[in-house]
């Protein structure tokens, strides 16, 4: 048996013990300065967003998110991005066009690593959709108050609320304090996080 052989069954013999999860997702990260988004914006704001990692196993996801930064430990105007592979964290992008997201501003900054941490293993254990609802979740740091948003694809009003729900339930959220807004307002406006609100749990 050739070396390269070898370890091809080697590695092979490694995924066999490796614990999939029902999706594949990818870790990305992006920092920028706040502005209004103009023609070409998009564009500027994908270059700008680096791939960490892409991962389909419990393994793989710890290999990554043993080794990265805490959200509470990143600079102003940075977002950790996790989507499901093949979606980018853009509202234009297709899965996400017709959709919106749910989002809590952290009063108590303490918490945020805490929820972010929640989050993360509701959405790759699959415990927040039961269908395929969800795109993604994005932990960004602000000087004004950090923020959790967690994107959908439609605007489904009982598949929102239900997810909507599942948030609240999982980070025993008080009244009022998670929020829902479209993907096409902040298409319009060109911002994330001050559009009218939908929704309110």
């Amino acid at each position: 048996m050739d070396p390269t052989q070898e370890e091809t069954e080697t590695q092979n013999l490694e995924d066999l013990k490796k614990h999939p999860l029902e999706n594949e997702w990818t870790f990305s990260y992006d920092r920028r300065v706040p502005q209004k988004k103009g023609r070409g914006e998009s564009d500027k704001y994908e270059e700008n967003i680096q791939t960490i990692g892409n991962f389909s196993t419990v393994e793989d996801f710890w290999r990554y998110y043993n080794h990265i930064k805490k959200p509470s430990q990143l600079p102003s105007h940075s977002n950790y991005h996790l989507f499901k592979k093949g979606i980018l964290p853009m509202w234009e992008h297709s899965d996400n066009l017709h959709g919106g997201k749910w989002t809590i501003t952290l009063k108590d900054r303490n918490l945020l690593d805490e929820y972010w941490n929640s989050l993360v293993l509701g959405l790759i254990g699959e415990t927040l959709d039961d269908g395929d609802e969800i795109c993604g979740g994005v932990v960004s740091k602000r000087k004004n108050g950090d923020k959790i948003a967690i994107w959908n694809r439609s605007h489904n009003e009982a598949a929102v609320l239900d997810l909507g729900h599942k948030i609240k339930e999982l980070l025993n959220l008080p009244d009022r304090e998670l929020t829902y807004s479209y993907h096409e307002d902040s298409m319009r406006t060109g911002a994330s996080y001050s559009n009218p609100e939908k929704y309110c749990l």
